[in-house]
């Protein structure tokens, strides 16, 4: 393999801001660009690009102070950028901290970042695999994906502030879609097999899956096997709903619940089970 190693650490001072930034890569290719803007002596924006394999591509964009960003690629073609601005209310981006994982081929990983002491980890270990998010609002955001095989797709938006967001998939062709729009709300997606689906469709249709709206719900779902469906929507504040497909294939689990302090449970074993749960306490 024809090597084409670069590595940079420059310390610059742009508008009296303080920024480090680190890239290194081996192969033929390879695209890497870090910009960042703002920094202070004290609190200065960090970025760190690895590259190891053919045609990836990596991009880092930091607009505040205190920014941390690190990616590392190894195989072909892979995409990932990370991407903190100020909120549209001109608020500034401060102390975020992401890291990008790729493991493989044509993986693609995309976070963007509108305010402050958010977090994000993607990781990636296999070919084809596709992971989002997107936080936004009061900032204070936690979210991690994890994806161990091919042509997964995970999705996360968070709003407002303080939500925590995980997904996890092993296997192939599972999607996961979580979407947080309130405070303190926490959801967790688990898909062990194949074709496993919390929501559908790509990116459009992320209202699916887990949809979590106001303050202090909690969400979880678990799916242990294949060909599994399930859906959790929670309106209002201090909601709880697990649903668990751990035993069986080609299950159906949809939850719903309006209000305050309502609670469910679904549990499938076997396969072709169906269930709907409707709670409204308002």
């Amino acid at each position: 393999m024809k090597k084409n190693v670069f590595f940079a650490a420059a310390f610059m001072l742009i508008a009296g801001g303080a920024m480090a930034q680190t890239t290194g890569s081996t192969g033929t290719g390879n695209s890497a660009l870090v910009t960042q803007t703002g920094g202070t002596e004290t609190h200065k924006n960090a970025a760190a690009i690895d590259q190891v394999g053919n045609s990836n591509a990596a991009t880092t964009i930091q607009v505040g102070n205190g920014n941390l960003a690190a990616q590392t690629q190894t195989g072909d073609r892979n995409r990932a950028s990370i991407n903190p601005q100020n909120s549209k209310n001109g608020a500034p981006s401060n102390f975020n901290n992401h890291t990008q994982t790729q493991n493989g081929d044509d993986n693609k990983a995309e976070a963007s970042v509108y305010n402050s002491g958010n977090t994000g980890v993607q990781t990636q270990l296999g070919d084809k695999n596709d992971s989002k998010l997107i936080q936004s609002g009061y900032g204070n955001h936690s979210a991690t994906t994890t994806q161990d095989g091919n042509q997964n797709t995970a999705f996360i938006e968070q709003r407002m502030g303080s939500n925590t967001a995980t997904i996890s998939q092993v296997g192939d062709l599972n999607e996961a879609y979580v979407k947080q729009d309130g405070m303190r709300n926490n959801a967790t997606v688990t898909q062990e097999g194949d074709r496993n689906n919390v929501g559908n469709g790509k990116w459009a249709a992320a209202d699916l899956g887990v949809r979590q709206i106001g303050n202090d719900n909690a969400a979880t779902v678990s799916q242990l096997s294949s060909d599994n469906a399930a859906l959790i929507w929670q309106d209002g504040n201090s909601n709880v709903g697990s649903i668990s497909q751990s035993v069986g294939n080609s299950n159906e689990a949809y939850m719903k619940q309006n209000g305050v302090g309502n609670g469910a449970n679904v549990t499938q074993m076997g396969a072709f089970n169906q269930a709907t749960v409707n709670q409204n306490n308002k």
